[in-house]
């Protein structure tokens, strides 16, 4: 479909896919199974248009907030000044109260590199001097909370235009509260400092999900194989029942690999 430059899959009818360059139809085919795995957004959006359905599904995504995290310690060795990742520390944030979900914190050391991605490339140059001064003194830290903190995002076509609308934004203050205490006071005694201010929120983690979760749903029934109608499947983050807030990257890969393999009838 590539050599198409089609700009995206329209629909399904029973086996047939097609897909549109624009306006334009580029294709009409038919096949013994269809995969639908363009992301949560546009597999929801395939799957309203192909069932028709013009509002009603929703989808989460979890709430993610930036801070950062001072170093006082000593500076780094020179073996230490070849090392790079982009994020080289995960840690785990379990919750007293039972309903509440799990929180995944990710640390991301080299400021010197990750800034650019907050700045216009021009300032890049000015900027240089001062992200490799901050390189082993200033990391940037990010949680993610899932659960009842959890955005919610509307669906609708209208006018033939597929919308994306804010829905549910829930009262997460006081979680986000408690879990900054909580690693404040472990990092109490280090050589690490994080500031005692709310951190601020951002509009999205693009971590999307759950607009067509499996079982018996208000709009439509998706098996546990994936298919959602005749020989056209779901496979990506759209048929989660619930986000997490560990990074569903590999869920989905993995998940994706097992609806292959159930459409082949395979154990």
């Amino acid at each position: 479909f590539m050599s198409l430059e089609a700009s995206r899959v329209h629909s399904w009818e029973g086996n047939r896919l097609r897909l549109h360059k624009g306006k334009d139809l580029v294709l009409s085919e038919e096949f013994d199974r269809i995969f639908v795995a363009a992301g949560c957004i546009g597999s929801t959006e395939i799957a309203m248009r192909s069932l028709g359905i013009n509002s009603g599904p929703t989808m989460e995504d979890n709430a993610v907030f930036s801070f950062p995290i001072f170093y006082t310690g000593k500076g780094a060795t020179d073996q230490a000044s070849e090392y790079f990742s982009l994020c080289n520390l995960a840690l785990g944030g379990s919750p007293h109260d039972s309903k509440e979900a799990f929180a995944q914190f990710s640390v991301y050391p080299f400021f010197d590199h990750l800034w650019r991605y907050y700045a216009p490339r021009g300032l890049w140059g000015m900027g240089k001097h001062f992200g490799k001064q901050a390189r082993w003194r200033l990391l940037l830290g990010r949680v993610f909370l899932a659960g009842s903190a959890n955005r919610k995002f509307k669906f609708e076509i209208h006018n033939d235009e597929f919308r994306v609308l804010p829905g549910e934004v829930p009262d997460d203050q006081h979680l986000i509260d408690g879990v900054m205490r909580a690693l404040r006071g472990k990092l109490k005694g280090s050589p690490f400092f994080v500031p005692a201010v709310r951190p601020p929120s951002h509009a999205t983690s693009s971590h999307y999900a759950c607009s067509f979760p499996y079982g018996d749903g208000p709009h439509a029934k998706v098996a546990a194989s994936g298919m959602i109608e005749g020989c056209v499947y779901l496979a990506d983050a759209s048929t989660f029942s619930t986000l997490p807030s560990i990074s569903p990257t590999f869920t989905i890969m993995a998940n994706a690999a097992r609806t292959a393999h159930a459409s082949l009838g395979d154990d």
